[in-house]
């Protein structure tokens, strides 16, 4: 009995092979392109300070001052941190509250409790993240954060 040579099953996962290189080798292209939603927000810069009334109720008040922003990628969507001052120390139970509803644009307000019985002298720095998934992303060209005296924003 004589058996055949076995040359057609090699050749098999060639195209293959080839198809999943040429795929990957897009990748770092659309890594770097604004199709990726993580590439969709940049930096954050000082912006006005506008009074908003919040989406859902708080009772936590604002800080005094937002000194940083940022919007860390994940892979399924972001982070958004900041991070403000507080006028005196005490102030607990930090949160980055939605305040506003607007095209586009996400707002939020970085809110604090102040301490029971009043503030201590001095100033406190507080800080305070958020999720924000590829579905909150979505549509999004602008994130904001807004403190008592000024806000931080990032464009896409």
């Amino acid at each position: 009995m004589t058996t055949k040579p076995r040359h057609h099953a090699l050749l098999r996962p060639l195209p293959l092979m080839l198809v999943a290189a040429l795929a990957l080798s897009g990748c770092a292209r659309l890594g770097q392109s604004r199709l990726n939603p993580l590439n969709w927000l940049g930096p954050s810069r000082p912006a006005a300070a506008a009074p908003v009334q919040a989406v859902v109720p708080d009772t936590r008040l604002p800080v005094a001052r937002i000194t940083d922003m940022a919007i860390e990628p994940t892979e399924s969507g972001a982070i958004l941190r900041a991070t403000g001052v507080a006028p005196g120390v005490g102030w607990h139970n930090a949160r980055l509250v939605r305040v506003a509803d607007e095209a586009g644009v996400l707002t939020y307000a970085l809110r604090a409790e102040p301490p029971p019985g009043g503030t201590g002298a001095g100033t406190q720095v507080i800080t305070a993240a958020r999720s924000l998934g590829l579905a909150d992303l979505a549509g999004v060209t602008l994130v904001r954060v807004l403190g008592q005296e000024n806000a931080r924003e990032a464009r896409r």
